[in-house]
């Protein structure tokens, strides 16, 4: 009926990996010791061959989120012509491909109803598969998606409300704020005794608006620390 095989890596698929399956078309398999970033290729192949296999013979591919919204496993579908089940509820559809037609949208909270919900689109799987085909073929494809790319941010910046320039210049205007602050910490640091300018620093940083320095406590400090630095009597007087 469905597959998928993945890491634990995020509530939602701990969830379908301690789900209680009463189908026994039903594979889950837990992939966390496979490095799929690793340059080691020994036994690779073959573990990615078994995969490739698995997704084949599935009717849909269940494509959870993970450490993101979304999941490679969507695309994988989609040009193997296989209905995805995607589990994600802060994944957002993007504009074009009518995903209704091809794909199941489960809740997180509803992982003990996948089962439930994917066997009623059992009649449809055929049908869903080819969907999932066209739109990858005229969307994702290696000879349309830079240009499907390129048409979204293009309407993105036809249809945007707040102009981009004034978002930009703010953003500047912090970069050279962070700046100010660490060269104002740099110069400090070199005007104090060495045993302050920890405290400086964390000073620097803990300061939000404009940094200034606590120069009775840093003076009270210096005095007790360095023989450079006199402090007044109590009298007032030297």
């Amino acid at each position: 009926l469905f597959s998928f095989l993945g890491r634990n890596c995020h509530p939602c698929r701990a969830a379908i990996f301690g789900a209680n399956y009463l189908r026994k078309d039903i594979l889950i398999e837990d992939t966390s010791a496979y490095n799929a970033f690793s340059h080691v290729q020994e036994g690779k192949e073959a573990d990615q061959r078994r995969y490739l296999e698995l997704c084949l013979r599935s009717k849909f591919m269940l494509c959870p989120r993970g450490a993101g919204a979304s999941s490679i496993r969507l695309f994988e579908a989609l040009r193997l012509g296989i209905a995805p089940i995607i589990l994600s509820d802060a994944w957002l559809p993007c504009v074009g491909p009518d995903w209704k037609r091809a794909a199941i949208f489960v809740k997180e909270n509803d992982v003990h109803r996948l089962e439930e919900i994917v066997a009623q689109h059992e009649p449809r799987w055929r049908e869903m598969g080819v969907a999932a085909r066209e739109i990858h073929d005229r969307f994702f494809s290696e000879k349309t998606y830079f240009n499907f790319l390129i048409a979204n941010v293009s309407a993105i910046a036809r249809q945007r409300v707040i102009p981009e320039r004034p978002i930009y210049s703010s953003w500047t205007m912090q970069v050279s704020i962070y700046q100010a602050r660490a060269r104002w910490a740099a110069a400090l640091a070199r005007r104090i005794p060495q045993p302050l300018q920890r405290f400086t620093r964390a000073s620097a940083l803990q300061s939000t608006i404009a940094p200034r320095p606590n120069v009775r406590a840093i003076t009270r400090i210096a005095g007790e620390r360095s023989p450079a630095i006199r402090r007044p009597s109590s009298n007032g007087l030297e």
